[in-house]
Order: structure tokens, then C-alpha cells, then sequence
């Protein structure tokens, strides 16, 4: 629809013309013609990403079934195609990796399903005075060309050889994504959500017995691209990770002690720790209802682990110890025009508890600098193709 747009203004019409004629209103003509002059500077279509065949623009169709499950007459009512070139419409895109359902001709995009991992604690407390410990890391967007793997497996090594760490948890974006904010298509090396994911495989540190993983606004994108969370091609070919839901989830730490893993949105607060403490409040009172309800028998978060914000940070508000999980990835084009400078960095924590109380907290960073295209150096290998040899279709030999 938006090749249609563009072509009816530059003929002359004004956005009320373009609107009676394509059943839109004049604010939504307008405003689709200025986000696509943003975008295309150049003026010129990108046709094999952006259309099918049958001149489809694919971002339409998935921003419509998105919206309410369509019939194929529907869809063919509302792009003017006949229903054969909405069927090969969907097909085409299910082959490109969309996820489009089809049944009795009703078009649907799921909703993406939630993930209640049946998780025992982690550490042992049989004892009631314990310790444990595990290394903190997030942010680590594979497919940036500003990631930082070297970093990420030095810090898994120090993790494991020198503090023994056994757990990792990761608080979110472990792919960069895709159209998350604009110019990104300049900071990433590949685009496809598949791609993305084969490299987080390959850059995610090994050597830990489980790997927990938060989803993260970056990995959500292709959920809200194409219906996929590219998380679980990381675990077709990784059995050491284990899938968390997206943006909040409660990991049962011991019998005791609960860590609230926290991926927000939005950037950092003038005051770097504004931000965790308002939640902490809300927190606070989310646990004291469920002890109202009778739902818990008694408070069990003590420890919030956040990501996003591609800063370290730590303090405490009453019993609760809060935790700024770095990142591992550079300056990026966003971060630029924010002002924004990243720590890269990951964290070893170390915790003792006396009588289930998080009695000491130790927290140590190991930092890095920097490393420019430091993903050419880890750049994954695909796996190679194999020719398939197709026989002569017909045969006419005696």
C-alpha cells in the first residue's frame, strides 16, 4: 500500500484524494508518506524485502492480522488481489519464516505463547547457612556489529575457573533484533531473525551448566515482525539454556531467596538508580498483598537483577539488594545521539544466607574495554550446503 502512496502524491494528488481512494484517512496517508520519505531518502523501493510477488507489502499484512484474525476474501477485499494471490502471499511469506496460521481460510498471526519453566532451585539450603554464586550478564545483542564476544568469553572464563560459578543468568537481548529503533539496519550485520539466533548460539559462552535467559525488548522484535521468538532456535542447537519468559520473571534462587530478573523499557533515568527504586516500591507492595492473600508464606525477593539499561549499578532499599547488569555491547548509532556510554562488563555475584535472610552480598565487575569490529573476529560458520541432484523429469529411452 505504501508504493501506491507514494506514487498517487508524486501524481499530483493531495492526501484526502489518496485517502478516498484507498479507503484510508488523510492523517494516515500523510503520515505513512512521511515515515516512508524518513526511511527512503533515496526515494527508491526496496522490492524483494518489502513485496511479494503479487506486489503484497509483507509489514501490511502482518500489521493487519496482528490486529484480528482476516479471511482470505478479506485480505484480498482490502489489497484488491484476487484469493489465489493472497494464498500465495502466505505461503510465500511462511517459507521466508512468518508465522502465519491458516484454517478454514481464517488468516492469524498467534499470539506469542507464554513460557512457565518448571524450575527447582537452583542452589542447595539444606543447611541454613549457605553461600552460592553466579555470573551476571546481559545485553549482549549478537548480530551488532558492536557486540563484544571477546569480552563475553573472557568474562565466562574468569567466572568459572576463578569463582567456580556453575550458573549463568542472562537479563535480556541476546540478539540485537531488528527495527527496534531507526537506522538500525546500520548497526547490525545480519538482519534475519535465523541468522541472529545462529550467532547468539555461537557467541554464548560454554562451560556453564545452565544458562537462564530472560527475553528482552531486542529479542521481542521478532515477535512483533514476523510471530517468532528467535530464542528457541538458540536452544534447538545450546541444551544448556533454559528459556524465561520476556521482560519480568521471578527465579527461584534456594528455598529462600527469589530474584525478580527485570528487562524494562525506555533509557536510563537522570538519576541512574530512579528508576530501580520506584520499582522496588511497587515491588514491595506486590509482595505484601500476596502475603495479604495468603499466596506466599512469607516475602521471598530479596535480589532484582536488572538489564536493558547497559549500565552497573547496586544498592539496597530495606531488604532488597538491586543490581545493574551491564552489557556487552559498544557504542552503537542510538547510543550516540542519546549520549549514552555503555559499561561493558559482567558481574560475579556471591551471596550467604543465615536462616533465609541474604545476610551478605559481594559483588565483583570485571570490565572491559571497547573492541572495535570486534565481531569480525567471532563471525559464525554456517554450516555447508549440499548440492541436491535433481533427475530428468521424463525419461524417453528404449
Amino acid at each position: 500500500m505504501i508504493k501506491q502512496i507514494v506514487e498517487l502524491k508524486d501524481s499530483g494528488l493531495t492526501y484526502p484524494q489518496i485517502g478516498a481512494r484507498l479507503g484510508l484517512t488523510p492523517a494516515a496517508a500523510r503520515g505513512r508518506y512521511r515515515r516512508w520519505k524518513e526511511s527512503h531518502p533515496d526515494g527508491g523501493f526496496d522490492e524483494e524485502a518489502k513485496l511479494t510477488s503479487s506486489g503484497i507489502v509483507i509489514d501490511d499484512v502482518i500489521r493487519i492480522l496482528r490486529g484480528a484474525p482476516h479471511s482470505v476474501r478479506q485480505l484480498s477485499e482490502i489489497f484488491n488481489k484476487s484469493e489465489q494471490s493472497i494464498l500465495d502471499t502466505v505461503t510465500y511469506m511462511q517459507g521466508q519464516g512468518y508465522c502465519i496460521n491458516e484454517e478454514r481460510r481464517i488468516l492469524t498471526v498467534p499470539n506469542i505463547p507464554a513460557i512457565e519453566p518448571e524450575i527447582t532451585p537452583l542452589f542447595s539450603d539444606e543447611a541454613r547457612e549457605y553461600e552460592f554464586s553466579f555470573a551476571l550478564m546481559s545485553d549482549t545483542h549478537a548480530a551488532s556489529r558492536s557486540e563484544q564476544p571477546t569480552a563475553l568469553r573472557n568474562f565466562a572464563k574468569i567466572a568459572q575457573e576463578e569463582y567456580g560459578c556453575k550458573i549463568a543468568i542472562h537479563t535480556g537481548d541476546v540478539v540485537a533484533g531488528n527495527k527496534v529503533y531507526r537506522g538500525q539496519e546500520n548497526d547490525i550485520y545480519c538482519s534475519r531473525g535465523m541468522d541472529q539466533a545462529e550467532v547468539a548460539a555461537n557467541n554464548l559462552p560454554q562451560g556453564f551448566d545452565k544458562i537462564y535467559l530472560l527475553g528482552g525488548n531486542h529479542d521481542y522484535s521478532f515477535y512483533k515482525i514476523a510471530g517468532i521468538d528467535v530464542r528457541n532456535e538458540i536452544c534447538a542447537v545450546r541444551d544448556d539454556i533454559e528459556l524465561l519468559p520476556f521482560d519480568a520473571y521471578d527465579l527461584s534462587l534456594t528455598d529462600d531467596i527469589d530474584a525478580r530478573l527485570w528487562h524494562p523499557s525506555g533509557g536510563p533515568a537522570y538519576a541512574i538508580s530512579y528508576k530501580g527504586q520506584k520499582y522496588v516500591e511497587q515491588l514491595a507492595g506486590q509482595e505484601l498483598f500476596d502475603l495479604v492473600l495468603g499466596e506466599k508464606p512469607k516475602p521471598s525477593i530479596m535480589l532484582v537483577l536488572i538489564g536493558h539499561f547497559h549500565k552497573t549499578f547496586s544498592f539496597r532499599q530495606g531488604p532488597i539488594s538491586i543490581l545493574g547488569s551491564g552489557c556487552f555491547e559498544g557504542t552503537n548509532s542510538l547510543s550516540k545521539r542519546k549520549g549514552y556510554v555503555p559499561e561493558i562488563c559482567g558481574i560475579i555475584v556471591k551471596c550467604k544466607v543465615i536462616d533465609g535472610f541474604l545476610h551478605r552480598l559481594q559483588m565483583t565487575r570485571i570490565d572491559y574495554r571497547e573492541i572495535e569490529n570486534d565481531w569480525r573476529y567471532w563471525w559464525y560458520k554456517r554450516q555447508p550446503k549440499t548440492e541436491q541432484v535433481v533427475e530428468k523429469v521424463f525419461s524417453f529411452e528404449d
